[in-house]
């Protein structure tokens, strides 16, 4: 086994998890300053730690850690969209979409605003598909944001 879940794995058997709650929050919050800063490179690194960290506590207690894994993976959602790699950008909205959907069905209220912002950064990463038989710039069919307000309400009504 890995020795960082190793670690995580003995610290949540033990209780002791704050610590490496602080770390991911630390990284998280580094993540963020670095990127302020320019360092794009370093904010990448530090998000990726802390989305590692958030995955390994989510996995072990994934009620008390689900919400902080799906903020950090938004956030490397952005960092991967500003490093070029869109394609790692969609995967890790995806993934927090998908978290933030199961947990905005249990407490909408907690929860819905943080699942609408993911849908909308995922509608930003996602290449719009255009209708031939309608003028250029105009998408075919439904508009994104009639297509938000019927995901959210079938994410949230399932």
């Amino acid at each position: 086994m890995d020795p960082i879940v190793t670690s995580i794995v003995t610290a949540v058997a033990a209780g002791a998890v704050s610590a490496f709650k602080d770390d991911a929050t630390s990284l998280n919050n580094l993540s963020i300053r670095l990127s302020d800063s320019g360092d794009r490179a370093g904010a990448l690194r530090a998000i990726e730690a802390a989305v590692e960290i958030y995955g390994r506590l989510a996995q072990a207690q994934p009620a008390a850690f689900e919400p902080d894994l799906a903020m950090s993976l938004n956030n490397l959602s952005i960092q991967l969209s500003d490093s070029g790699d869109r394609a790692g950008a969609l995967r890790a909205i995806e993934a927090a979409v998908e978290i933030y959907g199961r947990l905005a069905q249990a407490q909408p209220a907690a929860f819905e605003p943080d699942l609408a912002r993911s849908l909308r950064l995922r509608d930003e990463l996602m290449p719009v598909k255009r209708n031939p038989d309608r003028p250029s710039g105009l998408s075919g069919g439904s508009t994104r944001s009639e297509e938000h307000t019927s995901e959210l309400q079938s994410l949230t009504n399932l």
